[in-house]
């Protein structure tokens, strides 16, 4: 296929944030070929250029991957003098040896059943990346995530029977390829799925059934109407309720009577969701990754076959009414994320959903901290970044040098959970029940994250409010203190940090 072909068929690959791009054509660079058309787009990511050898070298460069998209050159790299080798050859060389480290990582690091591979099938020459799609089979523990594509049965029979006699059954094989749909129509179609359907555009249906854009047609008398006009006719996009609701001088009964309503509407999995997500939007700066949501959201049938299914678009009305979307990076990698459109709202929603449970929300937070959603050996990027937002919610102050404008003794959920008795003027004060369920939530995260702060918390909690303990009790309240901070300072014996609260703790009791 000539590049002027390539310009024209494959812009649809500047519009996909892919993390990794294995390119199998020697002669390709950021001059020629699909790179080519890559480099193109006008708001292409930044990316890198390997070749597959560097993997197998420099184990930074695996690293890397999730810093930037990759665009590695997997059998070749003319453009250095670098020429494709035999499939022998490359089977027994570091480039496929480098290759195969890439494919690991992202096995690894990728949550589960959210990877897509997508193989573009232009030429009877894939014998190595046939190879590749065994690995990734493999690697990923099974085709589901796998998807191949070409223009015709003629170029994908070799591919088919390759595969069939090494990988899968021919007919799992099948149903993994998109075969005998015109490159041009393949294009329309990614396009349609990554950007939507440009309304302004009018289509045709093709004899496949896929619509193609038609271009500027115009007859007397007549008014064409586009196939996609004719579909969905009473499939209306909700309206954003909160779009307009936080506005100054807003009245808090609106929100809490259309959060009242809506819950009442909402499915077992979507509400416990809410109160999740409530309760990081309100303590932890970041929306969520919806990946994190994968266990408690799809059935366990699909996750037992490991069968991806986007459940946040198959989310009631009245759930997703109180939820938006946002691509979220972190420096490990990028996803989907989802957030409550609003902390007021979030507010109202972990209340009400506290009352409707009889509830509370030191119960709520231990509940979430014991939850299969917080796995201690979390292997992907989306589920660390869960842990560490946990973490992070019970122990973050809030500080002047950080920008808040307010400062706090202990993380904004911690005093929440403290402080509860009316103390008047609008203050609130702890009791001895509030110090200890504090405490519990501290703990519960002390034996799941190791965290020696978490511990410093623990004693902070109860010097710190030793007033509210009656003189019966005392002396349990600097036990407990004592115990706490000993157990901090254990942990981080030569660290100094961990010395002030035990110096404090000494000089109170």
């Amino acid at each position: 296929m000539n590049q002027e072909d390539l310009d024209k068929t494959f812009r649809f690959i500047q519009k996909i944030k892919w993390q990794a791009i294995i390119d199998f054509d020697d002669q390709g660079s950021d001059s020629k070929g699909l790179c080519k058309v890559f480099k193109g787009g006008p708001n292409t990511p930044q990316y890198d250029i390997h070749e597959a050898e560097d993997y197998n070298e420099d184990d930074n460069a695996v690293e890397n991957i999730y810093y930037k998209t990759h665009w590695i050159f997997a059998n070749g790299y003319a453009k250095l003098g670098k020429e494709a080798a035999g499939f022998k050859q490359w089977n027994n060389s570091k480039r496929k040896r480098g290759l195969t480290q890439v494919i690991l990582s992202l096995a690894k690091t990728i949550p589960e059943v959210r990877a897509v591979v997508m193989f573009l099938l232009l030429s009877k020459e894939y014998q190595p990346m046939a190879d590749t799609f065994k690995d990734f089979c493999t690697h990923l523990d099974g085709p589901n995530q796998l998807v191949y594509v070409a223009e015709n049965s003629e170029i994908a029979k070799g591919w088919e029977e390759t595969l069939s006699n090494t990988c899968l059954e021919e007919h799992e094989l099948r149903e993994r390829g998109v075969v005998g749909m015109s490159w041009t129509e393949f294009q329309e179609c990614m396009q349609q799925m990554v950007c939507g359907t440009d309304r302004h555009q009018l289509y045709v249906t093709m004899a496949t059934g896929s619509p193609y854009p038609l271009g500027n047609v115009s007859f007397n008398g007549i008014e064409i109407v586009s196939a996609k006009e004719c579909e969905e006719l009473n499939n209306f996009k909700p309206c954003r309720t909160f779009r307009s609701l936080i506005e100054e001088n807003y009245n808090p009964k609106y929100s809490s009577s259309i959060v009242e309503r809506h819950l009442d509407l909402v499915t077992s999995d979507e509400l416990t969701l809410l109160e999740y997500t409530s309760l990081l939007n309100i303590y932890n700066p970041y929306p969520v990754f919806a990946s994190c949501f994968d266990t408690l959201m799809l059935p366990s049938n699909l996750l037992r076959e490991r069968i991806f299914k986007d459940w946040v678009e198959n989310l009631t009305h009245s759930a997703r009414i109180f939820l938006r979307e946002v691509d979220r990076s972190t420096h490990s990698g990028t996803g989907k994320a989802i957030a409550i459109v609003h902390p007021i709202i979030a507010g109202e929603l972990l209340d009400q959903i506290s009352a409707r449970k009889e509830t509370t929300v030191s119960k709520i937070t231990l509940e979430y901290l014991k939850s299969p959603l917080l796995q201690s050996g979390a292997k992907s990027f989306t589920s660390r970044d869960l842990l560490d937002g946990a973490n992070r919610m019970l122990k973050n102050r809030k500080k002047y040098e950080y920008g808040d404008d307010v400062e706090t003794k202990f993380s904004p959920l911690i005093e929440k959970i403290l402080y509860v008795k009316d103390a008047g003027d609008g203050q609130k004060e702890p009791t001895e029940q509030s110090i200890q369920e504090a405490a519990d939530v501290l703990m519960e995260g002390f034996n799941k994250f190791k965290d020696p702060m978490l511990a410093q918390q623990m004693a902070r909690v109860f010097y710190v409010n030793a007033a509210a303990f009656s003189e019966s009790r005392i002396d349990e309240c600097f036990g407990k203190a004592y115990e706490y901070c000993k157990m901090a300072n254990e942990m981080k014996s030569k660290n100094t940090f961990f010395l002030i609260p035990w110096v404090a703790f000494m000089k109170v009791k």
